[in-house]
């Protein structure tokens, strides 16, 4: 697949965010509700800084964004390893952080955890989530995409200080395009889920 067709099947999803929400907001609205809207509006915001900065060559400052994504969908998952979702929600609103909160059978909703029974479903997840977080904490990634060796034997190299990342080759660019659409199809079809929930006939609203 080339770059261009993974930016286009990416911003084909853009659509599916307002899709979700306008059937979150079917008949009254519960608080998972304003948790899931938060997530879609996320989802897209960063989407569309993730599609800009890609076509701006800026692969330093878009791959901390596959990280954030995939942020929304650990976060929108915690929800559902609880026993009450609307309770938890609402902490979350009141400013709990979710890291501090616990599933049903006692376990810390931290990173570390979401990302081990999210992993259980989505494996690519456990190597992304640390591979991007390189990216979100100054590391040996921003060393290396500051630099490009010319001359192995002579040990020379070229260095940059630059907007564009001209060193990155195109296949690190269509790999970031790759993990950030999986990681927005996984926030999406966690909000699609909750959404086709709350709008049975006769739902159980997990509260």
């Amino acid at each position: 697949m080339t770059l261009t067709q993974a930016i286009h099947d990416l911003e084909i999803l853009k659509d599916d965010h307002a899709r979700i929400g306008k059937e979150t907001m079917e008949k009254v609205l519960y608080p998972l509700d304003f948790l899931a809207f938060a997530v879609l509006n996320r989802s897209l915001c960063l989407t569309s800084g993730f599609v800009t900065l890609i076509g701006a060559n800026n692969l330093t400052a878009a791959a901390p964004l596959v990280r954030l994504q995939l942020d929304n969908a650990l976060r929108f998952f915690a929800s559902t390893l609880v026993d009450e979702p609307h309770a938890f929600a609402m902490k979350v609103l009141g400013g709990t952080r979710i890291d501090k909160l616990k599933d049903r059978s006692g376990q810390r909703l931290r990173d570390a955890y979401l990302v081990e029974v999210l992993s259980a479903h989505h494996p690519w997840i456990t190597l992304v989530y640390k591979e991007t977080s390189g990216f979100v904490h100054l590391s040996e990634k921003h060393i290396f995409n500051s630099m490009k060796v010319t001359d192995k034997e002579e040990h020379r190299i070229l260095m940059k200080i630059s907007d564009r990342d001209e060193f990155a080759p195109e296949s690190a660019y269509l790999e970031a395009v790759d993990v950030f659409t999986k990681a927005t199809k996984v926030a999406l079809d966690l909000a699609s889920a909750w959404a086709r929930q709350r709008n049975k006939p006769t739902p159980d609203h997990r509260s």
